[in-house]
């Protein structure tokens, strides 16, 4: 399995549905609210071990999602993938 995939619901009243996607193999990476591309990217290698990516979600009821992508230093396309939602 080289794809990382899942989404959540952020908002009450105003509710959004944030979804994450990135596979390992190609490089392919996107963020979507609602559907629409928030952020893409094509990664195939980073000297980070940390990635976040932040961004607001909502108009009336606005929130500050934060997305933490952390990979291990070492063969990392071979390892455990770590990402959280904030």
């Amino acid at each position: 399995m080289t794809a990382v995939e899942f989404s959540f619901d952020v908002g009450t009243s105003e509710n959004h549905k944030v979804y994450f996607y990135f596979d390992r193999f190609s490089g392919k990476f996107k963020i979507e609210i609602d559907g629409h591309m928030q952020i893409g990217d094509f990664r195939t290698y980073s000297f980070k071990l940390t990635k976040v990516y932040e961004f607001p979600v909502g108009t009336e009821e606005q929130h500050q999602v934060r997305i933490e992508k952390k990979r291990k230093l070492l063969m990392a396309p071979f390892r455990k993938l770590i990402i959280a939602s904030i």
